[in-house]
């Protein structure tokens, strides 16, 4: 049986009380996986370190090379950073002056439970 996941969910979920809720499971590492991908290396003050250079890559030309540079520099980053995750496939799309990334992954452990998150990213950074 897979291990349970306990944690608060960025950005963070409200009950009807007003307070955060707790997130369980898969559903925090989907928004894991989301932060991952938004983050550029250096925004995070204490671990500098933490996140991916796909906003780097937006501002040169969009090709084919590009797209794969994308790809490349999300599987890496989400496999240092979110080991909680088997990433099945990463797909990248290019629509007008904007990039669609879709992460195919499962939880450690588990053998059916696929799921997508789905980042789209355009000049002006993460939707």
């Amino acid at each position: 049986m897979p291990k349970r996941i306990r944690g608060i969910a960025v950005n963070f979920r409200f009950g009807p009380k007003g307070y955060p809720e707790p997130v369980d499971d898969v559903d925090a590492l989907g928004d894991s996986i989301y932060t991952i991908l938004s983050t550029l290396p250096g925004e995070r003050r204490h671990r500098p370190q933490f996140g991916c250079n796909l906003k780097r890559l937006l501002f040169g030309n969009i090709s084919r090379v590009t797209l794969v540079q994308v790809e490349v520099e999300a599987r890496q980053a989400i496999e240092r950073w979110e080991q909680r995750v088997i990433v099945e496939e990463i797909s990248v799309r290019d629509e007008v002056s904007r990039i669609i990334v879709e992460v195919v992954w499962r939880p450690r452990g588990s053998l059916v439970d696929a799921r997508r998150t789905q980042i789209p990213f355009d000049q002006a950074g993460v939707r």
